[in-house]
């Protein structure tokens, strides 16, 4: 991803007029894929997000400390911020009640066409899963930059990203055998 240069970082970290506004303009659609991902297509979940994130990045500027790229502090950002979202919506949800109890899922009689499979498939994963899964394989996120956002090693994270593609090769070539 092209980064923005560290004047408009550091003029936005000063609150100047603008400034803040053309990281926004920049980071967005890249912020968006993260954490849309991350909620699995929910939109009013990731558009509450959005809003989250940029609000705690604009008075987190201060602390960014320019020894990594701007998107991979931003992109730490709203993965936390997507997870601590989730946590509280499964709490909320443990103590109130299931809010979407007609969900449906798909059965294995019925031929699911690709982008239906790729929801499937996604919807069984936990959102560490999809997240690791999206950044890597979709948004070719480094292990080293995953390493900086997640506080994982890069082995642990090239192990439970190989686990997980070996699981989901096997559920799926399960899935098409019946």
């Amino acid at each position: 991803m092209y980064e923005l240069d560290d004047i408009t970082i550091r003029a936005a970290a000063k609150k100047r007029p603008g400034a803040f506004r053309k990281l926004y303009d920049h980071y967005s659609p890249f912020v968006w894929k993260v954490v849309f991902r991350t909620v699995n297509g929910d939109m009013d979940a990731a558009t509450q997000i959005m809003q989250d994130v940029f609000v705690k990045a604009y008075f987190a500027l201060k602390s960014y400390r320019f020894n990594a790229a701007f998107s991979t502090w931003l992109y730490r950002i709203a993965y936390t911020t997507a997870l601590n979202h989730i946590r509280r919506r499964k709490t909320w949800q443990r103590r109130f009640g299931e809010l979407n109890e007609g969900a449906e899922q798909a059965t294995a009689d019925v031929r699911l066409e690709a982008k239906d499979l790729v929801q499937h498939m996604f919807s069984g994963l936990n959102p560490q899963e999809r997240f690791l899964l999206t950044a890597r394989e979709i948004d070719n996120i480094s292990f080293d930059d995953l390493e900086r956002m997640t506080g994982k090693s890069s082995g642990a994270l090239r192990t439970q990203l190989s686990r997980l593609k070996e699981s989901l090769r096997k559920e799926y070539s399960y899935a098409q055998q019946q």
